[in-house]
Parts: structure tokens; C-alpha cells; sequence
């Protein structure tokens, strides 16, 4: 997207220097203008966190959300409907809960947002003594649990959080959710995989689930309505920084007269 919009902005800048020059002239202020413009589009598409925006626009779960047929329930603000526990040990949790936390402290792992397979990477490295021969290497990358994300912005933290009423579970949270207090609303799921093998590191975690505060369903299936959330923040913000531009030109402009 950030490289579409550069080569759309440069595309339009090189015809007007084109233009201008056929014509004897070239107005560089607004050039300047529309290079800004541009960055400013790129800049605030890049700071926007549309997952974050339309969680909390959502609000509060409602009662009548709390059911398997909701969605975009988890991750959002722990409303009265919501129930609120201190501790899962030894009970049946409901689908929707939220928790009450003594203390969150992050892992040292992080998993991806996004539902996606690992991506396979086929490398060919050809001999410095012989070039007709080549070694061939497979790496994989896009690891779904890792320490080491290759881009922190794909991946979301995983946190051992600490409840009042005893035990520690494993918990999947964005940062600005990781703090003592009450959770926003999460749900349950079996320990598997890797996410069993960092339980198993510490036996004061909860052996059998793990819980998760980010809705990585909605992350995955949702991502072009996000898009489109990130693309109309990014033109009012755009059209926004113009009209202040404009106006500041002409005030002083006007003063200059």
C-alpha cells in the first residue's frame, strides 16, 4: 500500500515538473506540497492501528454478544454482561470471560497475529571453489510463535498473567491490555504445540489452557475491512494536514499584501 501511494505521488510530480517545464516554469512550491502530502498519507497509515480503533469504537459487550455466533467479542472492553473471574483452576469457564489480574509479565514470546502457515524459503548458494556446484538451503520464516519476530507489528505478545485467586495462565494480549486489573473480554483455548512448551517451562502455569485477550479470527478474516479503516483515517488525516496548509499559505500570503 505505502509503495503503491509513493509511486502514485512520484508519478504525479514527475508529470507537473514535465508539464511545467514545457511551459517555463515550475512551481515548486507545490510540488513540495504534494511530496508532503504524500508523506503524511504514508505517515499516519503506518502510526493507525485500525484493530485497535474499531475495538474500542465497538465498546462494551453486549449480553446478546456472548454467544458462539458473535464476533469480534474478544479483545474489547469487559462490560456488567461480561462475566469477571479470579482465578480458572479447577472450574468450567464460560466461552467469554474476563480476568482479574494481579500482575501480567511478558514471556519473551510473541505469535502472530495472523492465522497464516509458515512460509518455506527455497535459498541457492553457489560454491566459492566450484560455481557449477550450488548448495541448496530451506529455511522457513513467519515462525507462528517466536522470540525473535522478524516484524514486530505482525506479531502480538504472550504474557504470564498472575490472578487473585491463585494460579498463573498463559495470556495472548496486546501491550497497551497487559496491566494489572480487569482484562478485557478473552476466551480458552487447548494448550498445543509450542504454546504447550512454554507452559511446560513453568509449572506454575496453568498446564491445560491458555487464554487469549486478541481476536486473532477477526485479524486474519477481517483484514480488508481493517484496510479500508487504515486507507479512510489515512485521506482525512491527508485532506486534513491540506486545509491547514492551505490556510496558513494564504494568511500569509494575506499579510505579505
Amino acid at each position: 500500500m505505502y509503495a503503491v501511494v509513493v509511486i502514485a505521488v512520484l508519478a504525479v510530480v514527475a508529470r507537473v515538473v514535465i508539464n511545467r517545464q514545457q511551459k517555463g516554469g515550475i512551481n515548486w512550491l507545490k510540488i513540495g506540497s504534494l511530496l508532503g502530502l504524500a508523506i503524511v498519507f504514508v505517515a499516519s497509515m503506518a502510526a493507525f492501528d485500525p484493530y485497535r480503533a474499531e475495538t474500542w469504537l465497538k465498546g462494551g459487550v453486549a449480553p446478546d454478544e456472548l454467544t458462539g455466533s458473535a464476533t469480534h467479542v474478544v479483545g474489547r472492553e469487559a462490560s456488567d454482561a461480561v462475566p469477571s473471574l479470579d482465578g480458572i483452576e479447577g472450574r468450567v469457564v464460560p466461552m467469554f470471560f474476563a480476568l482479574k489480574a494481579d500482575s501480567v509479565a511478558p514471556t519473551g514470546y510473541w505469535r502472530k497475529k495472523r492465522d497464516e502457515p509458515e512460509s518455506p524459503v527455497r535459498q541457492e548458494m553457489v560454491s566459492q571453489s566450484d560455481e557449477s556446484r550450488k548448495a541448496i538451503k530451506r529455511t522457513t520464516r513467519g515462525f507462528g510463535i517466536t522470540r525473535n519476530p522478524d516484524d514486530e507489528d505482525d506479531y502480538v505478545r504472550i504474557y504470564r498473567l498472575a490472578m487473585p485467586g491463585g494460579g498463573k495462565v498463559l495470556a495472548l494480549m496486546t501491550d497497551y491490555d497487559a496491566h494489572p486489573g480487569l482484562t478485557p473480554v478473552g476466551t480458552s483455548a487447548p494448550l498445543d504445540g509450542k504454546m504447550a512448551q512454554i507452559a511446560a517451562a513453568d509449572t506454575t502455569l496453568n498446564q491445560n489452557v491458555y487464554v487469549s485477550f486478541f481476536d486473532r479470527a477477526h485479524y486474519t478474516n477481517g483484514r480488508a475491512t481493517l484496510a479500508v479503516y487504515s486507507t479512510l483515517f489515512s485521506i482525512l488525516t491527508t485532506a486534513i494536514a491540506g486545509l491547514i496548509g492551505l490556510a496558513v499559505f494564504r494568511l500569509t500570503k494575506g499579510k505579505k499584501q
